[in-house]
């Protein structure tokens, strides 16, 4: 195994990726390889359990969540290259670019415009095969990568974002990420 130290202050936010691609598994920090290990594997393993974020079903089937915000997850049923990787961090640096007063229809939207806010908007999403997207299980390559801003430093087991007993990504120490896979070995 390898130690990947989060070096992180607390309060920041910080982008990591878990990759698995057959040969081993990869952990990058900010767009940057911190670490490789792991064994040579043609799937990494199966499970039951759904695919989770900031805890409830990573590392255990229950607890162990996150204290803090977690954005942009995404999971990818392949590896990702390390420019893809790259890539990813860069436009989780990057505003959008463009003004969004057209579309802001108030008195504040000039206030608004090219501001980071929040907005909780739900909108319903039609999805054909709920588990094509969920599910890490029996894949022989997989990315999951997410933006994390922790708000306190993470106690043991605490997962970020995974499936239990598959693919499980999190802090098993306060200054030590790990990625645990049943059949690929595990990078700690």
């Amino acid at each position: 195994s390898l130690d990947v130290t989060y070096p992180y202050a607390m309060n920041t936010w910080h982008h990591v990726v878990a990759v698995g691609d057959g040969n081993g598994i990869r952990i990058f920090l900010d767009g940057v390889q911190a670490g490789s290990g792991g064994t040579v594997t043609a799937n990494y393993a199966a499970s039951a359990s759904s695919f989770s974020v900031g805890g409830g079903g990573i590392y255990d089937a229950t607890g162990n969540f996150f204290n803090g915000q977690i954005d942009e997850v995404v999971a990818y049923h392949r590896a990702l290259s390390v420019g893809e990787i790259q890539s990813l961090y860069q436009a989780g640096l990057t505003p959008a670019g463009f003004s969004v007063l057209p579309f802001v229809k108030t008195d504040i939207g000039a206030a608004m415009s090219n501001i980071n806010a929040s907005a909780y908007i739900r909108f319903p999403i039609t999805v054909p095969d709920p588990l094509s997207i969920s599910l890490l299980s029996g894949r022989g390559a997989f990315t999951i990568a997410g933006w994390i801003k922790p708000a306190a430093t993470p106690g043991a087991r605490i997962g970020l974002f995974g499936q239990n007993d598959c693919v499980e990504f999190g802090f098993i120490s306060g200054t030590t990420m790990q990625c645990w896979t049943p059949s690929g070995g595990s990078l700690d």
